[in-house]
């Protein structure tokens, strides 16, 4: 313990830390630019009231929309992801170094896991209200003249108004309870495909080629939904219900969850199963594209700091 808190020690250097996160701020511009078109259809899938598909949203949106219906709320992701990843990858690499990791030829899936779960619930703070604000905008349909809100500023301004200082922080049991878990499944799956793939090319982790760290990547995007993707859609419901009248309250006095069973059980009912992967596949294909990107630029950027 003398050790891990001493000041020289590699695990507090602020230059390294620095270099960390603004290698996960460039990740996080690289993933919002690929990522968000397909992002919108998964929640507007989750949203819907009846079992949809990708094609039928996607025709929807692109009719009564045009193309830039695929981007909308994207201001705030692409001004917020590059912070969110910054702090995710910083935490990750953070954690590594907590757990004794010094040569990333022989870590493990193991200490993949922990850091990476390290990771998720450091960004909680951070993530649970740029979510919040950047689903309330997707779900918008209307015209830019028509909607409620006009972007992000004017969104936050209102509903501040009308629900108060902290309505930023709405849905953020489900949020801890997707972030947890999906970083800690993102992170374990590209440190075993990395490994793997080592063994396949015959060459150690840390040169493999690009076609391989594409792979890892779109691995590691795969696992990190499969783990939180039913999380995701009650961390949706919840934060867009209307304030006003919420149709899912807390448990119970002594469960203060925020309405997280109220709406699991809800969902279920009206779906069954089915009902916590509305809007799977193009969250899928997303996370192939994006994390395949996200993680390539991570390896790019990492070479380029000489980490």
């Amino acid at each position: 313990l003398h050790k891990f808190f001493q000041e020289d020690t590699m695990t507090w250097d602020a230059e390294r830390i620095m270099k960390d996160m603004i290698t996960g701020s460039i990740v996080g511009a690289t993933l919002t630019i690929t990522g968000h078109p397909l992002d919108t259809i998964k929640v507007r899938m989750q949203n819907s009231t009846e079992m949809t598909s990708l094609g039928r949203i996607m025709i929807q949106t692109m009719s009564k929309e045009g193309f830039r219906g695929f981007f909308k709320g994207m201001g705030s992701p692409l001004c917020t992801v590059p912070l969110i990843n910054s702090v995710v990858f910083g935490a990750y690499e953070f954690g590594k170094r907590c757990l004794g990791v010094t040569d990333e030829r022989y870590m493990t899936t193991k200490q993949g896991t922990l850091a990476g779960m390290f990771s998720g619930l450091i960004n909680c703070v951070v993530v649970g209200p740029i979510e919040l604000v950047k689903c309330r905008l997707q779900v918008q349909t209307e015209s830019k003249s028509a909607a409620k809100y006009r972007g992000p500023i004017d969104l936050i301004t209102k509903c501040m108004r009308t629900e108060g200082t902290f309505f930023v922080f709405k849905g953020m049991t489900a949020t801890v309870l997707r972030e947890v878990p999906a970083y800690g499944a993102q992170f374990a799956g590209y440190e075993f495909a990395k490994t793997r793939l080592g063994k396949l090319y015959n060459v150690p982790r840390d040169f493999l080629p690009s076609s391989a760290l594409l792979v890892a990547g779109g691995f590691a995007g795969v696992c990190c939904w499969v783990a939180s993707y039913p999380q995701d859609i009650v961390k949706t419901l919840l934060q867009i219900q209307d304030p006003r009248n919420p149709k899912y309250r807390n448990w119970s006095p002594v469960i203060r969850d925020g309405g997280y069973v109220a709406c699991s059980v809800d969902l279920y009912k009206r779906y069954g199963a089915r009902g916590f992967w509305k809007g799977f596949t193009p969250c899928l294909y997303r996370a192939c594209i994006a994390n395949a990107a996200g993680f390539y630029t991570f390896e790019l950027t990492k070479d380029l700091f000489g980490l």
